[in-house]
């Protein structure tokens, strides 16, 4: 079964227990897909915010979110530089490297 899938069947748990009435059910639903949508770990997968207006309001369809966690669950860790000013972090495989630069 996958993420994304436990994640809705959870999320429809959760609206029941909440005492969520089911018309706003779909709200909340689009709420989460919205928030799933938002927190992608690549930033170009992440939706511009102009269109997450309209994705809340409705007049955009809300795209199916990815797993933003897929890459940890996959064992995967992308490379990922960081500019602190006077010198860069690159981060690959939980390993930490840091290059002073002068």
């Amino acid at each position: 079964m996958s993420t994304i899938l436990i994640i809705i069947i959870e999320l429809e748990e959760l609206i029941i227990a909440c005492g969520i009435e089911e018309k706003d059910g779909e709200i909340a639903q689009r709420m989460v897909n919205v928030a799933l949508s938002c927190v992608q770990y690549r930033p170009p997968s992440r939706p511009l915010m102009s269109d997450v207006v309209k994705m809340l309001e409705g007049s955009v369809e809300v795209p199916k979110p990815l797993n933003p966690f897929q890459q940890f669950m996959d064992g995967n860790f992308p490379a990922h530089t960081t500019d602190t000013g006077g010198s860069s972090v690159v981060v690959t495989d939980s390993s930490i490297v840091v290059h002073a630069t002068t």
